[in-house]
Order: structure tokens, then C-alpha cells, then sequence
């Protein structure tokens, strides 16, 4: 899926942030 590609450099770009990646987490579960 795309979205999983647009994931894996967000997660970089935000590493401050785990709780916007566990919502992305959220968002692909």
C-alpha cells in the first residue's frame, strides 16, 4: 500500500513524536 510507503519517512521526520506514529500505526491496523 502507498500509505505504507508515506509511513516510513514520516516516522523518520518525527522521531519526537511516537505518539502521531502510533496513531499512524492506528490508522494502517
Amino acid at each position: 500500500m502507498n500509505t505504507v510507503s508515506a509511513t516510513t519517512p514520516y516516522i523518520e521526520m518525527t522521531p519526537t513524536e511516537p505518539f502521531d506514529v502510533a496513531a499512524l500505526l492506528k490508522e494502517l491496523a
